[in-house]
């Protein structure tokens, strides 16, 4: 299984288009996708959760209360993924 990590910064819209483009062509291996949430201070973590918290085997919603860069948000998915043993 591979994980895929995408960070989302304010901007929830182009997060569900990249989540949406993944499922529609999905990668030939098992996936699980995480979004991480880096730090918005508007609706964006709670409208993911809310739309992806539901299958939780293929796709989480992380939040993390503030901005770490793109380094540390991937950083922190990286930690996830291997949480859960995925490459």
């Amino acid at each position: 299984m591979i994980g895929i990590i995408i960070l989302n910064y304010q901007n929830y819209e182009v997060t569900e288009k990249c989540v949406q483009s993944i499922v529609d062509n999905p990668p030939s291996e098992d996936f699980k996708i995480y979004i991480i949430d880096n730090g918005s201070s508007n609706e964006s973590c709670s409208v993911l959760s809310e739309k992806y918290n539901v299958d939780a085997e293929k796709i989480t919603v992380h939040r993390i209360e503030k901005n770490v860069g793109f380094a540390g948000g991937n950083e922190y998915g990286i930690k996830l993924c291997e949480k859960d043993e995925i490459e």
